[in-house]
């Protein structure tokens, strides 16, 4: 067995206190978790498979599942928030231009 990264000592602490998280799901994001930031080329489920542990569909399957990311961002950054807080969001997928715009049409 070997010695538990830093990472993986964060990650557990912060999936042992959500709720909902089946033995098997923590385990897969503790892996995920470590695997993600040592990856060589793109992040995507084929590179997963051949540089992970689990086959490319364990991946595709599990990133299917919802997931309280807000959960498991409040448990990670809560030691170092004050009282006050902002959430924000990125909607940069969203299409801005064009017929897709919101509230512009033909007149």
């Amino acid at each position: 067995m070997t010695c538990p990264t830093k990472i993986e000592i964060l990650v557990a602490s912060i999936l042992q206190k959500l709720p909902g998280i089946s033995a098997w799901r923590y385990r897969f994001l503790l892996h995920l978790f470590v695997l993600w930031p040592s990856m060589i080329g793109r992040r995507n489920f084929v590179n997963l498979g051949r540089q992970g542990e689990y086959s490319e569909f364990t991946y595709r399957k599990h990133f299917g599942k919802r997931m309280d990311w807000l959960g498991f961002n409040r448990e990670l950054s809560e030691p170092f928030l004050g009282p006050n807080r902002i959430i924000a969001l990125d909607p940069s997928y969203l299409s801005k231009s064009g017929k897709h715009t919101a509230g512009v049409g033909y007149f």
